[in-house]
């Protein structure tokens, strides 16, 4: 196994973060590469002695894993658990632990109880997005246990150099949401379901349209929505399966490898295959759920920009209207993370994204040309009213205080006053010094 320069890069920056701190959360968009980082360092730690434990939380990424172990030769010696499985009193502790998919790492889940048995474990994290539905973050003091991230580089990167397939997005604004609740950060599935219900024949349609004759992903709202869908491709010829909960996972097993080699072109799932399932020749996702969570966007359409021989593009077919709410976007959108969590504010910015109003592809707002069809967008004039009046030179505006040259409580005070600080702030600057 050889890393490609970026995640050689990105081991590098790890190494150095690792001297100061324990926990670290190493970041990369779905399909850069991630499982070839823990590889690599549980190899490494393997080699020089240190007992080494990688977790997952579902049983496909458990054999995923496994065979990413294989494959760099420490399978033996580095075990791969579902955090289900685990019982830590009658486990040795390891040295280092290994975590997939970390975003689910916070306190008092199984995730936390696992990183509180082990206290002198050494952990690393890996995941696409580093955030939560709930807004909570993964940093120490946050509601996580991590103390730095490292991210690598960003979808648009990836994509530009040939690591991810592009992405054309179809969308539209979307069916009205109104009156529907959210429950843990996010949509209520139950009632997003009915929303969603009226457009399974558009979603046949607009398959044959994109994608006919190839393999696609449905993101469903429910059991029952995926049955249905799967039951509305059957109806047109189009070979579908739903994958939910209750499916065997011999069963389970059989549409994966079915879905890869093609005999399976539509493979309708709840939740099932979000994160982790690796199956590059996938062509396109059908997003049938609507979401207004960052996470569950990136995640479900991730699973298409894998590259893979012949494959000139991820086709994302947004029934939805995700890729035009607020914080969701297109896929190779620049994203800011953070250790410390947000919660969501009305008035959010809705991303910079326009519809065609012929093909529906979605581009960046400034797009001239939709590239899909040639669509010409309009450029309105506007009259410019001009105002009386004169320019005036800008004065050259004193340097503001600085509050690390500050020493004394009243250059503090001062400091606070001149900025409209509360009470209290000069009194926690000087604690923060140790009191000087």
């Amino acid at each position: 196994m050889i890393l490609r320069p970026y995640q050689a890069q990105m081991i590098d920056a790890a190494r150095q973060a690792a001297t100061r701190h324990r926990r670290l959360c190493m970041v990369l968009p779905t399909g850069g590469g991630k499982s070839a980082l823990l590889g690599h360092i549980a190899s490494s730690a393997a080699s020089r002695g240190r007992r080494v434990l990688a977790v997952v939380h579902r049983r496909r990424l458990v054999q995923q894993l496994t065979a990413t172990m294989e494959a760099w030769g420490c399978a033996d010696a580095v075990p791969v658990r579902s955090v289900q499985s685990i019982r830590t009193p009658t486990m040795e502790p390891p040295d280092l632990l290994l975590v997939d998919e970390a975003h689910h790492l916070i306190a008092g889940n199984q995730w936390g109880r696992l990183i509180e048995a082990w206290p002198d474990a050494r952990l690393i994290g890996f995941t696409a997005t580093p955030s939560r539905l709930d807004g909570v973050g993964l940093g120490q003091g946050h509601g996580g246990y991590f103390q730095q991230l490292v991210i690598g580089p960003d979808a648009r990167w990836l994509t530009d150099q040939g690591f991810l397939a592009p992405a054309r997005v179809f969308s539209w604004p979307g069916p009205s949401l109104a009156g529907i609740r959210t429950r843990m950060g996010d949509l209520d599935m139950q009632q997003a379901e009915q929303a969603m219900a009226g457009l399974m024949g558009d979603a046949v349609t607009e398959y044959q349209r994109h994608l006919s004759g190839r393999t696609a992903i449905a993101n469903c709202c429910s059991v029952a929505h995926a049955e249905s869908v799967a039951t509305a491709f059957r109806a047109e010829g189009i070979p579908a399966a739903a994958l939910t909960g209750t499916v065997s996972r011999q069963e389970q097993d059989r549409l994966f490898a079915d879905l890869a080699d093609g005999t399976l072109q539509v493979l309708a799932q709840c939740e099932i295959v979000s994160e982790g399932v690796d199956i590059p020749a996938v062509a396109g996702a059908l997003m049938l759920r609507p979401t207004q969570s960052t996470v569950v966007w990136l995640q479900q359409l991730g699973r298409a920009l894998r590259p893979a021989p012949g494959k000139t593009s991820a086709i994302i077919l947004d029934h939805a209207g995700n890729a035009r709410r607020p914080g969701l976007g297109l896929p190779t959108d620049p994203r800011e993370w953070t250790l410390e969590g947000r919660k969501r504010r009305k008035g959010d910015p809705v991303p910079p994204v326009r519809s065609c109003p012929t093909c529906f592809c979605c581009v960046p707002a400034l797009t001239a040309v939709c590239p899909e069809c040639g669509h010409v967008w309009q450029t309105v004039t506007r009259k410019v009213e001009l105002i009386s009046g004169e320019l005036q030179e800008l004065q050259r505006i004193e340097r503001r205080r600085s509050v690390g040259r500050a020493r004394s409580r009243e250059e503090l005070e001062a400091i606070r006053l001149e900025r409209g600080y509360q009470r209290g702030w000069t009194d926690r600057i000087l604690a923060a010094r140790g009191g000087r």
